[in-house]
């Protein structure tokens, strides 16, 4: 959380989508030894808010990040289709772990760009580039810290109708199986985010 708030972090972001920031993802990524990889996404299919061009990714490397452990790839210019792609569950995962539809069409082997970091390198991106990680080969884990942010323009969406109805879906089944109800996508996100420079945004 401290290094959401960084304000060496937040002056690039505002930069980006504009004052008045709400972090709203953060996670530490520990891709253990000898694990899968993430595959081709785009980062908005989780998100039921936008618009897409004030939210911003922020991917920081904690270990050295190769092709051998399982770096970020990237394709490059992918978030200028302007688009949200379909996704489906990724084979032999666990909920919620997704993979674009048409991967090999979308996000071809030839069309990859790997991001070979150092500790402390950082990249920012869209949530409409597609991107994901290959498997972790090593006897090492590979740590990173992933943030997203969110301008205060962002609002919620309906996602009926939308690509992301189902996993919208999928999430309320998944809470009545475990005995929570009256509880919607949206408002686990409420619960997620901290506004970071300015007053809250509409989420």
């Amino acid at each position: 959380m401290s290094y959401s708030e960084d304000s060496r972090v937040l002056d690039i972001v505002s930069q980006l989508i504009g004052d008045d920031i709400s972090a709203v993802n953060l996670m530490l990524i520990n891709k253990p030894p000898e694990s899968t990889r993430h595959p081709a996404h785009q980062d908005q299919w989780y998100f039921p808010f936008g618009p897409t061009d004030k939210i911003i990714a922020m991917w920081t490397a904690l270990d050295p990040a190769n092709l051998q452990n399982g770096c970020l790839y990237i394709v490059p210019g992918s978030h200028k289709c302007g688009k949200l792609f379909k996704h489906v569950t990724f084979k032999n995962s666990k909920k919620f772990f997704h993979v674009i539809a048409d991967e090999d069409k979308l996000a071809p082997l030839s069309s990859r760009f790997y991001l070979e970091m150092s500790p402390g390198d950082t990249v920012f991106f869209h949530p409409y580039l597609i991107h994901g990680s290959g498997p972790n080969d090593t006897k090492d884990y590979r740590k990173a810290l992933t943030i997203h942010y969110a301008n205060s323009a962002c609002h919620y969406v309906d996602l009926r109708g939308t690509v992301q109805e189902e996993l919208s879906t999928e999430f309320q089944r998944e809470g009545e199986r475990r005995g929570i109800t009256g509880f919607d996508y949206s408002d686990y996100w409420k619960l997620k985010i901290k506004a970071v420079r300015g007053p809250r945004c509409n989420l």
